[in-house]
């Protein structure tokens, strides 16, 4: 069967982009009008030209209408024809502007397929990057609770040992400072005696210049006793020797007539007055003795009352040093009083600060709990970061509670041995007991640190927390409790061994530094979520989640 009206249709719809079904339609519709025309009576053929002109004439020109009766079969055939061409060329526009449409929708069919499987990838990714953004928030949820829970904890026993440490200080300083205030009294007492003593020192001073005069008149007095008494010894004896010649001149004479008559009465007299001679010889020898001896008890109490001078010289050299060094001490102790009640003060707010700090993540658990309460818990396991943390956390604990162990030691070695060290009296004592001291305290020291050496290391700022009453002992000890004693040497002193422990390395004061990181961030808040995440990233981060 062949196609007359449409030799090159075959050409013709290979160049149009159309459908199986369709390309069925039209066949069969060309088909139904081939039939008809095959069905009607043809006219005589004529030539190629003719059949050309007669195509090209519907189009060009119109035939002039006429009635059906007036028609021949002819013209009525020719006009059935026209009637059809028409029939055909309508339906062919309508074929093309059908498959135009069927191409758009097809283009718009595709539009719509590819931006659908866009979006169900999109929808994917923003599944997929919900439900991981979902169990990070709970991983993190999970975390912020635990940490929340450990910070109480630890507020707590901040709070408590704080409170107790407050307390202790407190104490320590209400007895140091009754001490003090018993040692002021002591030494007041020890200044009303000493004025006393200086007062009964001026007294005797007076006593012992007049007791001087007086001894100096009396020794003037008796040199110039004993220098009459030689004198009249002397004089004495020359007129006896002058009487004595007279009378034995006399005698001489008279010898011979009194021999018989007065001898015994002239040796009588003779020897009594030699008897009393030799009698006030006697006591005028036993006066110079007795002299003597009171110039020489006289010098002995002299040189006595001079060595009694010299030791309450020192000994007023020595209270004036000591009402000094006590007045240090008191300076000292008022201003780590005043240290002591600023850090009070500074724990105090740090205290608050962590109230509120805690109120802030009680505030964030709470919009956290609401939140996981909302969304679906999906299945998760135990992850090894936490397991990590939790070792980290114990290993923590573990070396606080070594330090803190450390410091307690050292800090009951001071208790001990540091009230000896400071009533110690005599330097050279004082300062050998003080230096056993720093030396039994380097070796607490270094027991309780040794252990944890790399973390003191690795974490410089954890470990710089002195005490500040043993820093101040430490310091001021050496400059006004022992100015006599002779500097050590730097190899030995206790500066060059404590190089290494820092202020803060006791531990007993925590680090005014150390804040909550959580503190700084404020409180969680859950920001929209970015519109649409890259596959890339997506499919990465899913991989690194699982």
């Amino acid at each position: 069967m062949s196609l007359i009206f449409f030799p090159n249709f075959f050409n013709w719809h290979k160049g149009l982009r159309i459908r199986t079904k369709n390309r069925l339609l039209i066949f069969l519709i060309l088909f139904f009008i081939q039939h008809l025309y095959n069905n009607s009576t043809m006219p005589k053929k004529k030539g190629k030209a003719s059949e050309k002109q007669e195509e090209k004439k519907p189009v060009e020109t119109k035939p002039v209408e006429k009635k059906p009766e007036e028609m021949s079969p002819e013209e009525q055939r020719y006009r059935d024809r026209e009637l059809f061409l028409n029939q055909i060329q309508y339906l062919t526009d309508q074929l093309e502007r059908n498959q135009l449409k069927c191409d758009g929708l097809e283009q718009q069919s595709k539009d719509f397929t590819s931006q659908y499987s866009s979006l169900d990838k999109d929808k994917n990714d923003i599944m997929d990057y919900l439900k991981r953004s979902l169990l990070e928030k709970e991983d993190e949820a999970d975390e912020l609770y635990e940490k929340l829970e450990t910070q109480r904890q630890t507020a707590a026993k901040d709070k408590e040992a704080l409170r107790l440490e407050d307390d202790r200080m407190k104490q320590e300083l209400q007895e140091r400072i009754e001490e003090l205030s018993g040692e002021n009294k002591r030494l007041g007492s020890s200044l009303a005696s000493l004025e006393e003593f200086k007062r009964q020192r001026e007294q005797l001073t007076s006593n012992m210049e007049s007791l001087e005069r007086q001894l100096a008149s009396q020794e003037e007095k008796h040199t110039a006793d004993l220098h009459n008494l030689k004198m009249s010894v002397l004089l004495e004896k020359n007129r006896l020797e002058k009487e004595m010649e007279n009378r034995e001149g006399n005698m001489g004479v008279n010898v011979q007539r009194l021999v018989d008559q007065q001898l015994p009465v002239e040796t009588k007299q003779a020897f009594e007055e030699n008897r009393a001679l030799l009698t006030r010889c006697r006591h005028l020898s036993e006066r110079a003795e007795a002299l003597i001896k009171e110039n020489a008890a006289l010098q002995e109490h002299k040189s006595k009352h001079n060595a009694d001078s010299d030791i309450l010289e020192k000994m007023n050299k020595d209270l004036s040093r000591k009402v000094c060094i006590a007045k240090k001490v008191v300076k000292q102790v008022s201003a780590q009083s005043e240290q002591l009640q600023a850090e009070l003060s500074t724990c105090k707010q740090e205290r608050a600060e962590l109230q509120a700090e805690l109120r802030r993540l009680v505030d964030a658990m709470e919009v956290l709990r609401q939140f996981k309460a909302s969304v679906p818990e999906p299945p998760r396991e135990d992850s090894a970061e936490v397991t990590g943390l939790k070792a980290a956390l114990q290993e923590a604990k573990r070396r606080s509670r070594r330090m803190k162990s450390a410091m307690q030691e050292a800090v009951d070695t001071l208790r001990q041995t540091l009230p000896e060290a400071l009533m110690e009296q005599n330097p050279e004592l004082g300062l050998d007991r003080w230096n056993h001291l720093m030396q039994k305290l380097l070796v607490v020291l270094d027991t309780g640190t040794s252990s944890s050496a790399e973390d003191l290391t690795s974490d410089p700022a954890a470990a710089r927390s002195i005490h500040p009453f043993i820093r101040f002992i430490v310091y001021n000890y050496r400059s006004f409790l022992m100015p006599c004693a002779a500097p050590l040497d730097p190899v030995s002193s206790f500066q060059f061994q404590l190089a290494r422990y820092r202020p803060g390395d006791l531990g007993l004061v925590p680090p005014p530094a150390q804040k909550l990181l959580l503190s700084r961030t404020g409180p969680v808040s859950f920001s929209s979520l970015p519109g649409k995440p890259s596959g890339q990233k997506t499919s990465g981060s899913v991989n690194k989640h699982k």
